[in-house]
């Protein structure tokens, strides 16, 4: 085979690979594969976190060790890492020897398939990787029920998870949310039965009705009204709210709320100008992941770049400055208040230490 030849048939394989993932892409996500075996009883847990703050799964697997897990089955966990096409290292490797009793569950890592890759290649929002994330879990989920669990969420009531399993199972629900969600529009528009994804408890046959395309973020028309649905709310204003209800104890849990996306955020930010963390979360992630002793992306600001950032000349990251501090504030509170729940002594005391410069910026 000549040069010319060889370099032909290389492009010519190129070709059907790409043909091939686009068939992939499309069979995946246009509906699910059937089920083998009837859904088993009791609940999985979707734990959906960035690959490279492997921190936010540390803090997730002892979050889920301090919790009642008598209904749990399996906890799922699912990162949104690109560049590798490794399965990842086994559950006796993700979880720390001290967790495994307390999980009493398997922990099983699902990556992303090369479809899905695809996918966020070609649409690289947020809400789609979270999406793209959902499904990669719901796809290997073998219960009747699924948790959707938020990597910046940390349990107060150890019984919660326990019991928003028992009142979707026993009130026969299509979801149950852990509060409603932020977008007002529902509400103001005739469907103030949708809830928020984090902690949603729902039924997997409820969700397999609708194709994998219908959960994702996207824009529809709804009763002649068009907005912009994020993940799974298309699917949960089309049900009866009859069948979806919200938990009423919103104090069961401490939640930073949008810690991945300010990372995502700050990861394509203008390089020409500097960067606003409103809520102080790149401290939170950098304090989190100094504790837990978990390495961290490249990306995340260093410790001294984050205290350096606190000065008013910062070209590289700002903050609120004095009395336009309520994020930050909030933040701090949320970040104590976890340790006091998920962190032995000695991380409590090295956090503190940490959290110094910080909390005499926005405390005062």
């Amino acid at each position: 085979m000549t040069v010319e030849e060889a370099r032909i048939a290389a492009e010519r394989r190129a070709v059907r690979r790409a043909a091939m993932l686009q068939q992939d892409v499309f069979q995946r996500h246009a509906s699910w594969a059937p089920l083998t075996a009837e859904l088993e009883p009791g609940y999985t847990v979707l734990v959906t976190y960035p690959g490279d703050l492997p921190g936010l799964l540390q803090l997730s697997l002892r979050t889920l060790a301090a919790v009642d897990n008598s209904h749990c089955r399996e906890i799922l966990v699912i990162p949104d890492s690109l560049d590798s096409d490794d399965a990842g290292p086994d559950s006796d490797v993700l979880v720390a020897p001290s967790l495994v009793d307390r999980l009493a569950c398997v922990v099983r890592k699902v990556p992303l398939t090369p479809a899905e890759k695809l996918v966020l290649r070609q649409n690289p929002g947020n809400s789609v990787r979270h999406w793209a994330q959902i499904v990669a879990g719901l796809h290997e989920v073998r219960t009747r029920y699924a948790l959707l669990h938020d990597a910046d969420l940390v349990f107060e009531d150890p019984g919660f998870p326990a019991a928003h399993f028992r009142a979707a199972q026993d009130e026969k629900l299509a979801c149950r949310g852990a509060e409603t969600v932020w977008d007002s529009w529902f509400a103001a528009n005739g469907h103030g039965h949708v809830v928020g994804t984090w902690e949603m408890m729902l039924d997997v046959e409820w969700v397999r009705t609708f194709a994998p395309t219908e959960l994702r973020p996207q824009r529809k028309l709804l009763d002649g009204v068009e907005h912009e649905f994020d993940t799974l709310l298309w699917a949960q204003a089309t049900t009866s709210p009859t069948q979806i209800a919200c938990a009423p104890y919103t104090s069961s849990f401490q939640h930073f709320g949008h810690l991945v996306c300010t990372f995502r955020d700050f990861q394509k930010r203008d390089p020409d100008a500097p960067f606003h963390d409103e809520h102080a979360l790149l401290v939170v992630m950098r304090i989190l992941h100094d504790v837990l002793g978990a390495p961290a992306s490249d990306d995340l600001p260093s410790f001294e770049a984050l205290v350096s950032a606190l000065s008013s000349d910062s070209r590289y990251l700002t903050f609120p400055r004095n009395g336009e501090q309520p994020g930050p504030r909030r933040s701090m509170r949320v970040l104590r208040r976890v340790a006091d729940l998920v962190f032995s002594t000695s991380e409590r005391e090295q956090m503190s230490v940490l959290l110094t410069p910080f909390a005499k910026a926005f405390e005062g």
